[in-house]
């Protein structure tokens, strides 16, 4: 059940990254000054690119482990006495 929160988890902050980079487009273009060389220079929206990318690789990652064992992560560890 945890590993689903994560995958979602996951999806949602990559999704997030690339609103913040796709609404930025939105307001450079509409002032008419779009540059995608220019844009993507700025280390922040270069590493917001590349962190989105991650995260939703590590997300679809997540997702195939867990529908192909399709087992709950275990949190604790029990002791036999």
């Amino acid at each position: 059940m945890k590993r689903n929160y994560m995958v979602g988890y996951k999806v949602f902050f990559g999704l997030l990254g690339f609103s913040a980079l796709v609404t930025e487009i939105a307001t450079i273009a509409a002032g008419g000054n779009w540059n995608p060389m220019n844009f993507f220079s700025y280390f922040t929206n270069g590493q917001v690119f590349v962190i989105s990318i991650i995260i939703m690789i590590g997300g679809c990652m997540l997702a195939f482990v867990v529908s192909r064992i399709g087992v709950p992560m275990q949190t604790t560890t029990s002791r036999k006495k």
